[in-house]
């Protein structure tokens, strides 16, 4: 049965684009839905995408920017939350800084 597990989830890290990392530095970002403001944090990213986990559990949301120091504004959408977390696809590839 753990082989099962285990290739599911290989499957599913399989699905990704691009690889997920975590920032090397200061994950703290602020993000912006629907005219309201949230303090947040990048969990993990990728050129494609973010986890980002809020201080308050947002409404539900569709189109999202988040606001990084090191990475700058990215703009995207919200493709999954699950309480604090929400996953956010980008509209356009970003370049990751090295680690």
């Amino acid at each position: 049965m753990s082989k099962y597990i285990f290739d599911s989830q290989a499957a599913f890290a399989d699905r990704r684009a691009f690889p997920r990392v975590t920032l090397a530095g200061d994950p703290a970002a602020r993000a912006t839905a629907s005219d309201i403001a949230y303090d947040c944090r990048i969990v993990d990213i990728s050129r494609s995408g973010a986890k980002v986990k809020f201080q308050e559990p947002p409404a539900r949301l569709s189109d999202i920017v988040v606001r990084h120091d090191a990475l700058g504004v990215l703009a995207g959408e919200c493709v999954w939350q699950s309480g604090s977390y929400v996953g956010v696809r980008f509209a356009t590839a970003i370049d990751l800084p090295a680690a």
